[in-house]
C-alpha cells in the first residue's frame, strides 16, 4: 500500500485537459482547488480512519491508497470540469458518465475499509454479550 503522489496526477491532468504550455498558473490553482474538492468529498463519503490532508501543491502526496487513484483521478476530472476547465475532446463524456458513478465509486472505498477493518478484528467474543456467561 502506498499513497498517491499528486505530481503524476497533475501531469495526467495537463494531458487530459489540454493544459500543457497554455496557462498553466490556473491550472495548477484549479487542480489544488479540484484536489481539495475530491478530498473533501472523499473524507465525507468514505468514512476515512485517517482523513485525507488539503492539498497545497502539485507536489504533494495523499494518505490515499494508490488501489483507489482510478477513483482519485476521477474525483480530480470531474471537479476540474466544474472549475472550467475543457478536457481534450472526446473526453467530456467519459466525465460525465464518471460523475455519475462518483457516489458508487466512493462507497467503495468505504466498503473496502469496512471490510478491512473487520477481518483485522481478532476479538474472540470473550468480552461481548455472546462471550459473557456463555455455557462452555
Amino acid at each position: 500500500m502506498a499513497n498517491i503522489a499528486l505530481q503524476g496526477v497533475y501531469e495526467q491532468m495537463t494531458r487530459w485537459f489540454q493544459a500543457e504550455g497554455a496557462s498553466t498558473r490556473r491550472f495548477e490553482q484549479d487542480f489544488i482547488s479540484a484536489c481539495n474538492m475530491a478530498r473533501g468529498r472523499i473524507n465525507r463519503q468514505a468514512a476515512l480512519a485517517s482523513p485525507i490532508a488539503t492539498v497545497t501543491g502539485k507536489e504533494d502526496t495523499i494518505n490515499l491508497d494508490d488501489n483507489y487513484l482510478d477513483v482519485w483521478m476521477d474525483a480530480v476530472a470531474v471537479n476540474l470540469m466544474g472549475l472550467a476547465q475543457r478536457p481534450r475532446a472526446g473526453l467530456e463524456q467519459r466525465f460525465l458518465a464518471v460523475e455519475r458513478l462518483l457516489d458508487e465509486r466512493i462507497d467503495s472505498i468505504r466498503q473496502t475499509i469496512l471490510n478491512d477493518r473487520q477481518d483485522s478484528d481478532t476479538d474472540d467474543d470473550t468480552y461481548d454479550n455472546v462471550g459473557l456467561g456463555a455455557l462452555g
